[in-house]
């Protein structure tokens, strides 16, 4: 007894407040206008980046590729809001819808590789000789439905996801198409024997992680490895944020590090290696919050749509096509650390309560777990919770709760305050 008396004492008396430092990931427009489409920027897609460093865009609305040397926009294949199919020169060629893009070397040339989606396609142009981009339908791969990405794996083989046929299939050095895994025109979630057994419900996005292909394919990630598809047990971490939705569309999905990234409708998840839970890396809790809202913080950004990522190493930065914001963000770790607000400004209401009460002033902590304890007189905890902060106040309702003198405690990282409460 003398122990909870002390210990009382002391919490009644005493703030105990620790600022602790939140590592945030910081997103920033990089290239574009917001809502702005135009010739160098109309629902951005597919990104690359090729050994000089340029970065290349395939734009699915605007049906063009261009390029962004560090300094300027070079339009560079494709006519600008001109579908069709044609060969030629620059920009008069002709896509339909280009999605998925990858800069690789070949037979000692630089090529692109387009998934010509509208078109049904996969093109191999060179780009070595950037003022004379020519193209040739004789180096077209056909046998596609909607190839929606492309991949490089350690042989040197082209992996390809195609879409509307549900299945992923590979280009070798002969340029002779074969199916990796999936069950061509047959959709399903299938897992198993990849060539036997195995289908993809929309497989959108690729990974090559050294043997292991990772498959954004719609609800799910899937992975391909040892000649077997598998789908990873990953589900959202209510922990983390009680308002996470489960996977709607994933897109892609890229390795950064030990950590997994994979667009989500108009969000970006992530996980680490061996974690069976997701959270939300940028944008909305819900991947469905659309729209567009900027700010350094991760989920209080919003994104129009997104399809495809890319990690940059060099810059250690996360390249994101924000589709129908017409824009390229960046996404980077680290880029900033926010000082947690004092918790010692919160208030709790009403105080004397009747019962249920309210912590209120949370607004700065957004997107943080507060916990949450409740300690009576004795010294017991009649009361503990771990909420995630959406607005400025959370409901507190104990079921045992007598009238008396209480403390509530509040942890936001390494962050405790603890106040006094009266219930009547």
């Amino acid at each position: 007894m003398k122990f909870r008396k002390a210990l009382l004492f002391t919490l009644l008396f005493t703030c105990i407040i620790s600022i602790g430092m939140a590592q945030r990931w910081e997103v920033a427009d990089y290239l574009g206008k917001k809502g702005q489409a135009s010739i160098d920027l109309n629902q951005p897609y597919g990104m690359t980046m090729d050994k000089n460093g340029n970065l290349w865009i395939s734009n699915n609305g605007g049906h063009n590729i261009v390029y962004y040397d560090g300094k300027k926009f070079h339009a560079a294949i494709g006519a600008s809001n001109q579908p069709g199919y044609t060969d030629g020169q620059g920009v008069s060629i002709k896509f339909d819808s280009p999605k998925g893009i990858l800069a690789v070397e070949r037979a000692g040339q630089q090529v692109l590789v387009v998934c010509d989606a509208g078109n049904n396609v996969v093109r191999l142009i060179s780009i070595s000789n950037l003022s004379a981009i020519t193209t040739s339908k004789m180096l077209d791969i056909k046998g596609f439905s909607d190839p929606s990405d492309v991949e490089m794996d350690a042989s040197g083989n082209l992996i390809v996801a195609d879409k509307q046929n549900f299945c992923i299939k590979k280009i070798d050095a002969m340029g002779q198409v074969t199916v990796l895994a999936g069950q061509e025109g047959q959709s399903g979630s299938t897992d198993g024997d990849a060539l036997t057994k195995a289908k993809f419900t929309a497989p959108t996005g690729l990974y090559v992680d050294g043997n292991d292909i990772y498959v954004a394919d719609g609800t799910a990630i899937r992975k391909i490895s040892g000649g077997k598809v598998s789908t990873l047990g990953i589900s959202p971490d209510y922990n983390w944020s009680y308002n996470m939705g489960g996977i709607i569309n994933a897109t892609d999905i890229v390795k950064i590090g030990n950590t997994w990234a994979f667009s989500d409708g108009c969000s970006i998840r992530r996980f680490d290696t061996g974690e069976s839970v997701f959270k939300t890396l940028a944008g909305g809790l819900d991947a469905n919050n659309c729209g567009y809202a900027t700010a350094k913080q991760d989920t209080f950004n919003k994104f129009q749509h997104v399809y495809q990522l890319m990690y940059n190493s060099t810059e250690k930065a996360l390249y994101v096509a924000d589709f129908d914001n017409h824009l390229i963000r960046t996404v980077k770790l680290g880029g900033v650390f926010v000082e947690a607000p004092s918790l010692n400004t919160t208030t709790l209401y009403p105080n004397p309560a009747n019962g249920k009460f309210y912590i209120k002033g949370l607004e700065a902590n957004r997107g943080e777990v507060l916990s949450v304890s409740v300690i009576n007189i004795t010294g017991r905890v009649v009361y503990s919770s771990r909420q995630t902060i959406l607005g400025d106040q959370l409901t507190i309702e104990p079921e045992d709760f007598n009238s008396g003198l209480y403390l509530v405690t509040m942890t936001v990282n390494n962050q405790v305050v603890t106040k006094k409460l009266y219930v009547k």
